[in-house]
């Protein structure tokens, strides 16, 4: 009896430990809460086509973005390594309300508030779509992001259709949007947040997101998010906040880069449940067995 419940152990632990060493976006995540880390490039697009560089009510900001690390519990497991597949993703939001600093809901110089786009994204998706992201993938879809076996994202050194593409290829693993997404910053030129030198930021920004489409395999429950800006709190798949920052002088097709920090927590699979069940209640016998 020993040598069975020994056996059903080690079918347990390894089927969670298998689990968590296969190549794609969705088997390398944690199950429960972690914190997803990335880097990504943004550009403005003028509701009236002027080409100035101030970011005002109407205009939209598109970008790609690269989540690169993914950390629990002091262990971080990183994506488009060897063995791994790439986690990467666009979104486009659309600015739908702007103030100046007013010592309560605003303490920066500049502070708004971001929704759905209807602006054309600026080159086609890797699988050739184009339009707005509402128009490829539903109402109200702000992000939309991708598991790519092939690691190519790239925002230096290549052209916009190109970082586009590379940021969109692959299959499609989830869309989100957002129940609030603001920004605080010093300008509200994108010019002069992109001149910052390192390693100051221009700003900071938060996002409420909730998944549209999954098509990870993997269920989400909610974590509270709280807007920095009205104080309120909501529970959304999706938490993000991260900071504004200048591109150092890089040749690269975009006015400025970002930094964002996601918080999810994945629900563990049924059948993971059930065999991590097993191997409980083995140890457990054995624990009785041997006193």
């Amino acid at each position: 009896m020993n040598r069975l419940m020994a056996a059903l152990l080690g079918t347990a632990l390894a089927a969670f430990v298998g689990s968590a060493q296969a190549a794609t976006v969705a088997a390398t995540l944690f199950v429960g809460n972690q914190h997803l880390s990335d880097n990504s490039g943004e550009i403005l697009i003028n509701a009236a086509g002027t080409g100035t560089n101030t970011v005002d009510v109407g205009d939209t900001l598109f970008g790609i973005f690269n989540i690169q690390t993914d950390e629990q519990g002091g262990i971080t497991r990183n994506f488009g390594v060897a063995g791994v597949d790439e986690f990467t993703g666009v979104f486009e939001i659309q600015v739908t309300g702007k103030q100046t600093f007013n010592g309560t809901t605003c303490l920066t110089a500049f502070c708004f508030q971001f929704g759905p786009s209807t602006a054309a994204i600026p080159a086609p998706l890797a699988s050739g779509a184009t339009g707005s992201l509402q128009s490829i993938f539903g109402a109200g879809t702000m992000i939309a992001t991708w598991d790519d076996p092939t690691p190519d994202y790239i925002r230096e050194s290549t052209t916009l259709a190109n970082a586009i593409v590379q940021a969109s290829n692959g299959s499609l693993f989830a869309t989100l949007g957002a129940n609030f997404w603001i920004a605080n910053t010093i300008s509200d030129d994108i010019t002069a947040i992109a001149a910052i030198p390192d390693p100051g930021n221009g700003g900071t920004f938060n996002e409420a997101l909730n998944f549209l489409v999954n098509n990870s395999g993997l269920a989400f429950s909610s974590v509270p998010c709280t807007n920095t800006q009205t104080g309120a709190t909501v529970n959304v798949n999706v938490c993000g906040s991260g900071s504004l920052l200048g591109t150092n002088g890089t040749s690269t097709p975009f006015q400025s880069f970002d930094n964002v920090d996601f918080r999810l927590n994945v629900v563990p699979e049924p059948a993971m449940l059930s065999l991590l069940g097993i191997g409980l209640f083995a140890m457990g016998w054995m624990r009785r067995k041997a006193s």
